[in-house]
């Protein structure tokens, strides 16, 4: 029996000790960013991305998201996530967390843009440098190269490409 995909967002919130809080637009931009790099590191929970200004952008996730915002789950059931995956997501998610502080959300974002850049954007890239490049391009002011070179390091180092 398919396991409804809200059920597996929660358990992975759960699983990476995170709470569902979409309380303002930085934690929505972690949820999503959360969610893509976990689906892309093998975590099946069924949401489609494409492209938008901060990067991977699901609406699916922003609506499961807030319809289970209206109701507490109780006594959830325990949601099985392929164990190899879930590892490499907490490994990375702790990684990111000990990065020095910037605004919420920021190194997510960049982490999930340069990939979503690398892997899907259209024209393919050649290269990092040019995902690099292309993406100080379309986010002038926001990212800095050395940052992006450093987030370059973590998704070769998660074989995320």
């Amino acid at each position: 029996m398919q396991v409804d995909r809200r059920l597996q967002l929660l358990g992975l919130l759960d699983t990476l000790k995170k709470k569902l809080d979409i309380s303002t637009f930085d934690k929505r931009l972690t949820l999503q960013k959360t969610v893509y790099i976990s689906q892309e590191m093998g975590i099946p929970l069924g949401y489609s991305f494409g492209w938008y200004y901060y990067g991977p952008y699901s609406p699916g996730l922003t609506k499961d998201a807030f319809e289970l915002n209206l109701v507490s789950p109780v006594g959830l059931c325990h949601i099985s996530l392929p164990k190899t995956a879930i590892n490499g997501v907490k490994k990375l998610v702790t990684e990111i967390d000990k990065l020095p502080k910037r605004e919420e959300g920021y190194w997510f974002e960049l982490l999930s843009s340069l990939h979503f850049m690398f892997r899907y954007a259209y024209p393919k890239t050649g290269s990092e440098k040019e995902a690099i490049q292309r993406l100080m391009r379309s986010k002038p002011r926001k990212f800095n190269k050395e940052d992006a070179e450093r987030m370059f390091k973590i998704l070769r180092k998660y074989k995320l490409v």
